[in-house]
């Protein structure tokens, strides 16, 4: 706190140099002036938290849940990176639409933490480009948490000529396996459908409702097809997702469409394209059209 009367004092103390009378009271005045502003303008940034604060905890649950629900749900999915990932976009973290508006809120005390974790757990989604990255967030948010986790989404590369040429229901052979990791390195190699499968198999999620496929090609030239699932993944899927006792729904990116039949009739199957593909055959379909028409 300013005390204005030893400032007064202050500014008639003898120097070795002091400007005339009539200046130091114009510089004095305006130091008053100054300081009575920023007095004016701590006090009405001060005043409002004087008052009680909002009994938030007194709202009715059903109310509070949807303000949580606003709170830490983020407008898309929740991009998890993985921890090896040698670079990272940059973004606005006040415009990011990949992580939670304000996940601070679990830190507000205890009782909004426990009503709050659901909402931030089980209403989001999470996607996960390589198994390293899903691994890592299991280790982080706990056990606990991870049972809390509904919706989840992953990212596999199906190397060509395995998935086309060679039987769809084996495991890749050891051979097979080095051969890969030694022609397209580890970073694709990590997004594969047998690296995928073991760590679906070892996963700690318990409660899942729906889980994503993002199929891609691993060689450029390849990416306008579509991959098929192999069995051994299939069977990963289905288990994991078999694991809450519920119909789950299940969305597949850039997958064949008969591979829906690999899946439980019961289930909700959803098959979706790349836009690349679409606009690719939609430009085949019109090229067929006017080739018959000519």
């Amino acid at each position: 706190m300013i005390n204005i009367s030893n400032l007064l004092d202050r500014s008639f103390q003898p120097a070795a140099w002091q400007p005339p009378l009539p200046h130091r009271e114009g510089l004095l005045t305006a130091l008053l002036y100054a300081t009575a502003r920023r007095y004016n303008t701590l006090l009405q940034e001060v005043t409002p938290h004087s008052a009680p604060p909002f009994p938030f905890l007194r709202l009715p649950r059903e109310l509070r849940d949807e303000i949580y629900v606003y709170a830490l749900c983020a407008p898309a999915y929740i991009e998890v990176e993985s921890p090896q990932a040698l670079t990272r976009p940059c973004q606005d973290l006040l415009t990011n639409i990949h992580k939670p508006p304000t996940p601070g809120l679990l830190y507000v005390n205890k009782q909004v933490h426990a009503e709050a974790v659901e909402s931030l757990y089980g209403s989001n989604t999470f996607r996960f480009q390589k198994p390293d990255a899903m691994r890592a967030f299991e280790a982080r948010v706990g056990r606990a948490n991870c049972t809390r986790v509904r919706r989840i989404g992953i990212c596999v590369l199906f190397p060509d000529n395995y998935v086309d040429d060679a039987k769809a229901g084996e495991w890749p052979s050891r051979g097979t396996a080095f051969g890969y990791h030694k022609t397209m390195g580890l970073v694709l190699w990590n997004s594969a459908p047998a690296t995928w499968c073991m760590a679906l198999k070892s996963s700690r999620f318990e409660q899942l409702t729906w889980f994503g496929v993002e199929g891609d090609r691993m060689w450029r030239w390849a990416r306008l097809g579509k991959s098929r699932i192999p069995l051994f993944l299939r069977d990963c899927i289905v288990e994991l997702l078999g694991r809450s006792g519920r119909l789950p729904r299940i969305d597949l990116m850039g997958i064949r469409d008969q591979d829906r039949n690999l899946f439980p009739e019961e289930w909700d199957v959803v098959m979706e394209h790349w836009v690349v593909y679409k606009q690719e055959a939609e430009r085949l379909r019109i090229t067929v059209e006017n080739s018959r028409s000519a």
